[in-house]
């Protein structure tokens, strides 16, 4: 199983996923700063506007009070009820096309001394910010009074969005040299406030597109840049895996190389001993096998053949004759395998040395119950005929002792030609081996035929002969009595 962190190393890391949350935090935060900084430059400019018709409206009043009220009435008495009723009817014929609501007089000391709403007369202002500014010269003083917030008339909540604006008057001085008191209005400011909201609505809309529309272009570019590196990703994760799988194969080879080193350096030895041995034997052996013949030569005479006590003579010495000479065979294959030997190069069509091998072999008794079957190859290679048609004749034969104790024993043959090389397969559903006996069947003198039964020196020989023709000799097996494959594959021109 796994550990978390190797899962977690493998999982992509969720690129997309995360620019699209960081996008829409980033459009929603800029959308609100937007709106928060470019809304409060736009209120201080409508608020600007409102204070300059606000300005221009006051400024009218108080030329109206100047000329229809005080200027007319020589004495004018401000605190009178006629002069109350005088008051609003002048102030109420001219404020109805300016948008004014409430308008409030101050003498010089902050108090009401006149408002078109009866209850401000007589409160006091003189600690007003906005009062104190007019009264001092110090230019007019607006604020923006929103619905909901405390009002003028005793801090209730304004049910509207009104502009409050004090500006300076001289319609009550008592001199012209004299402050005359301050001018407050509260303008209706509904239209400055929607013009705002309207505003802040563009501003919200124009920013929240924009910043859609560039990170739009922005997640096309990593969307499309994240393909390219996971691309690139599993195209390195690709590499990585081939190298291994490189890794390993050229690890293997090299473990299969140490092994034919090892396997070459065994039958180098053992070739050198038994050249020695070979070449001390065959003397004495070859002396043998003549007396054995000229023995067996003279008990063919009637002095001989007629005496009784010679009767086993003839039987015996052709025994000795033939085991002179099978040693002297196990001999000359001793000096094959441990010296060169010049070789052939001829085209050998392999399904008629097949056959020729067939021949060789037809009375074999396994032959009896079994059956061999071959394909129709028309596989050529170049090489030692001779030495190819050994190399088969050991496989075939191997085959056939391997089935010999089975009723229905049967061997298979194949030829196939795989690009530069020639396999040759050699199966059959006899004894089988194990996998401990299948690392020492190509050693010089292994078997795994009974005792008297083999030399082992045939897949040796043979081992030895493919490597010639560039190529190998292998053998697998399931297991015991479940059968054999054996595959010689050579080149099919010798290497250049």
């Amino acid at each position: 199983m796994s550990s978390p962190k190797s899962v977690d190393a493998k999982r992509p890391f969720p690129l997309t996923a995360l620019f699209t949350s960081v996008s829409l935090v980033a459009i929603v935060a800029t959308t609100v700063a937007m709106v928060v900084l470019i809304g409060q430059q736009e209120r201080r400019s409508l608020v600007a506007r409102g204070e300059d018709y606000a300005v221009q409206v006051a400024n009218h009043l108080d030329s109206v009070l100047l000329d229809e009220v005080i200027g007319i009435n020589e004495g004018f008495d401000r605190t009178s009820p006629l002069s109350r009723h005088l008051l609003d009817d002048v102030i109420g014929r001219h404020i109805k096309s300016f948008r004014v609501s409430t308008v409030v007089l101050f003498d010089p000391t902050g108090q009401v001394v006149y408002s078109t709403d009866w209850r401000l007369i007589g409160q006091r202002k003189s600690e007003d910010e906005g009062f104190q500014a007019a009264a001092e010269g110090r230019g007019p003083f607006s604020e923006l009074k929103l619905a909901g917030s405390p009002a003028h008339i005793g801090g209730l909540p304004e049910d509207r969005d009104l502009l409050e604006v004090y500006c300076s008057s001289r319609a009550f001085a008592e001199a012209p040299d004299e402050p005359g008191g301050v001018l407050e209005l509260y303008i209706d400011a509904s239209s400055l406030t929607a013009e705002l909201t309207t505003i802040r609505t563009r501003i919200a809309l124009i920013t929240a597109t924009s910043m859609t529309a560039l990170f739009g272009i922005l997640y096309f570019l990593i969307r499309r840049a994240h393909r390219i590196i996971r691309a690139q990703t599993q195209e390195i994760e690709k590499s990585n895996r081939d190298l291994e799988q490189t890794v390993a194969e050229r690890t293997a080879e090299l473990i299969r190389t140490q092994g034919q080193l090892i396997e070459a350096a065994q039958l180098a030895a053992v070739g050198t001993l038994a050249a020695g041995v070979a070449h001390e034997i065959n003397n004495p052996l070859a002396s043998v096998a003549a007396c054995a013949e000229g023995m067996l030569s003279r008990a063919q005479t009637a002095a001989f053949r007629d005496d009784p006590d010679f009767a086993e003579f003839p039987e015996y010495l052709r025994i000795i004759k033939d085991e002179a000479f099978r040693c002297k065979e196990v001999t000359r294959q001793l000096l094959d395998l441990a010296r060169p030997r010049p070789r052939l190069s001829e085209v050998v069509h392999l399904q008629e040395t097949i056959a020729d091998v067939m021949v060789l072999l037809s009375q074999h008794p396994a032959l009896k119950n079994g059956k061999i079957h071959t394909d129709r190859s028309q596989a050529t290679l170049v090489g030692d005929p001779g030495e190819i048609k050994q190399v088969l004749l050991n496989l075939i034969q191997n085959a056939l002792d391997a089935i010999a104790e089975r009723e229905c024993g049967e061997v298979w043959l194949s030829a196939t030609e795989e690009g530069e090389f020639v396999a040759v397969q050699v199966e059959d559903n006899g004894a089988g081996f194990t996998s401990e006996q299948a690392t020492h069947l190509f050693e010089p003198f292994y078997t795994t035929k009974e005792a008297g039964q083999g030399t082992g020196l045939g897949l040796a020989m043979s081992q030895v002969i493919a490597r010639r023709h560039g190529g190998r000799l292998t053998a697998s097996s399931p297991g015991p009595g479940a059968g054999a494959s054996f595959e010689l594959r050579v080149r099919r021109e010798p290497a250049a």
